[in-house]
């Protein structure tokens, strides 16, 4: 009976230990799969900011080689096929071309909120050849549209 008493004594202490370990475990292995959840999201939020980025670049290089209504046309069908608007987007074989819709994540508030300056000068940019489009008498309806677009 006393070996007994002294084992159940020696043993007590360990039992809760291996629990203690194997919460642990858990504990170690969820943080990894958070932090690989993380990469995958800012990798995620990094691709849509650059097709965001190159969008607005398209669109303001469009609108800089708008010199008379056959360029404007030709200005709202390139823009219109970059952001959606038309219903004849260009086709390719992973589907549709268009904007793709901003995914909610911290990731992408965060570098949205860092490239802030960037964003600004190119909706600027986009904005003066508004104003020189509006001036020259060639904004239509649709090219205010697509610009009005290009410059969210």
């Amino acid at each position: 009976m006393r070996l007994f008493a002294a084992l159940s004594l020696l043993l007590v202490p360990v039992l809760p230990l291996t629990a203690v370990a194997d919460s642990d475990d858990a504990v170690a292995a969820e943080q990894k799969v958070s932090a690989a959840d993380k990469r995958a999201e800012k990798k995620e939020a990094t691709l849509w900011f650059k097709d965001y980025m190159d969008s607005k670049k398209k669109a303001a290089a469009a609108l800089k080689k708008v010199k008379d209504a056959k360029s404007a046309k030709k200005a709202v069908k390139t823009i219109s096929e970059l952001y959606g608007l038309s219903n004849s987007g260009k086709q390719t074989a992973m589907g549709e071309v268009g904007e793709a819709k901003r995914p909610e994540m911290q990731a992408l508030d965060e570098l949205m909120a860092r490239n802030e300056k960037k964003i600004e000068k190119l909706n600027d940019a986009i904005e003066a050849e508004k104003a020189r489009i509006d001036e020259a008498e060639l904004l239509t309806s649709e090219l205010e549209e697509c610009i009005d677009k290009a410059s969210q």
